[in-house]
């Protein structure tokens, strides 16, 4: 893996965890990087940002932007899918203000031609990047917390289009070879989805669950998490609020973290959300006096404003240590039918694989939007359509279509674009 590889794995593990609001310094950057096996000196913040250049753009020309540059040492973390469209700056040497360089749109640095450049000195005559500033160029909720998700997962207004149409057979094949191999997995999210149509209603302890599950599946493989979920419910006290909030008065946070690693179902940011614990149970009990109960909330809007509503970091109604995609898989562990856009799902409609996106890995919006035509065409739900493709790239699952694909194995390589000839 590439330096460039670990920085994006990196920084959206972080914004997953944290949201995009974080300001870091280089070297608490560097600090978390070197963790992850990186040389100290080839941690470069710098090199990674949306709106910072270097006069010469071969020195960032290949590495992934990642951050939006405050001032010197300080970076607002935004992660790779993050969707920036604004201007890039740069400071040549001996300078005291920084120049306009170019415009990041789609994706993509692109140089302004010196006409342009005067341009654009005429139209913003304070050219000095200041904190508010910059963080003023990030799209923040306004109206819609929908608007907000789509924009921060920006969708290219062209996208590239699989070779063939993902319809019936194409879910048919998957699920009948994850089937007969008997790799298919049995996710009670399917059942809670049917549950929830034929008038099920979720309790609190029950949406206490499903955060909880949530937040441990970040940076972990499911597969080794399943078979421990009676001892991860008996730790959180099966979800009684009451007796939760118990142990975090009388023993602390620190009882739920040692639990958690003592039965080796930690992850990176396992403090972070142990100590965010009854930060966001109060969210929830604010969302109770408002809705009524939680489930109330969570039905009270389409599910996209819901996932803005708890991941947006604008929101009154953010949980800590929860991105777009822990907030998704909230909510369908309630019943809720939606698909999680993990890693898995971004790589796989990504523009080397269905080719849903012009990118690499398709954003979290374009994977949202796929999986909902999808459903439309077969009537599948689209959480059945989620754990059809998640169990065929999952390690301990199918692992077909996975960071190293077994291209060979592959039942779908007419919809493939690494099939194509």
């Amino acid at each position: 893996m590439s330096i460039n590889d670990v920085m994006v794995q990196w920084a959206d593990d972080f914004v997953a965890q944290n949201g995009c609001e974080e300001i870091l310094s280089t070297a608490s950057i560097k600090d978390e990087v070197m963790k992850m096996g990186v040389n100290r000196s080839s941690i470069i913040p710098s090199d990674h940002c949306y709106n910072r250049a270097n006069k010469d753009v071969t020195s960032f020309g290949s590495k992934t932007a990642l951050f939006l540059y405050l001032d010197t040492n300080k970076y607002q973390c935004v992660g790779s899918q993050y969707g920036y469209n604004g201007r890039i700056f740069c400071r040549p040497k001996g300078d005291s203000e920084d120049l306009d360089w170019g415009y990041f749109d789609n994706k993509a640095r692109k140089k302004i031609p010196r006409s342009e450049t005067n341009q654009l000195h005429e139209c913003h005559a304070n050219r000095k990047i200041v904190s508010n500033q910059t963080r003023a160029n990030k799209k923040t909720p306004n109206a819609s917390h929908s608007k907000t998700v789509a924009e921060n997962n920006h969708v290219p207004s062209v996208p590239l289009s699989p070779t063939k149409p993902l319809d019936f057979g194409f879910l048919d094949t998957i699920e009948r070879y994850l089937y007969e191999n008997k790799i298919l997995y049995d996710s009670p999210i399917v059942k809670w989805v049917e549950e929830r149509r034929n008038g099920r209603r979720f309790a609190l302890n029950d949406h206490l669950r499903g955060y909880v599950y949530a937040q441990l599946s970040n940076n972990r493989t499911w597969s080794y998490l399943e078979p421990h979920l009676p001892e991860i419910d008996e730790i959180f006290c099966n979800y009684e609020v009451k007796s939760i909030i118990n142990k975090l008065d009388f023993v602390g946070h620190d009882y739920f973290i040692s639990r958690v690693k003592a039965i080796k179902c930690g992850n990176r940011g396992i403090n972070q959300q142990m100590q965010a614990l009854r930060e966001n149970i109060n969210v929830f009990y604010r969302l109770i006096d408002e809705y009524g109960s939680l489930d109330e909330f969570v039905t009270s809007q389409p599910v996209i404003e819901i996932i803005g509503m708890l991941s947006d970091p604008g929101s009154p109604y953010k949980l800590r240590s929860l991105g777009i995609p822990l907030a998704a898989e909230y909510l369908r562990n309630v019943g809720i039918d939606y698909p999680k856009p993990d890693v898995h799902m971004c790589r796989l409609f990504g523009g080397k694989h269905l080719g849903i996106s012009s990118r690499d890995e398709a954003s979290y919006s374009e994977v949202f939007q796929a999986i909902a035509e999808i459903s439309q065409k077969t009537g599948y739900s689209q959480a059945r359509i989620d754990n059809i493709l998640w169990s065929y790239c999952a390690k301990g699952y199918g692992e077909v279509c996975s960071s190293e694909p077994k291209c060979k194995e592959c039942v779908i390589q007419d919809y493939c674009r690494k099939g194509e000839k």
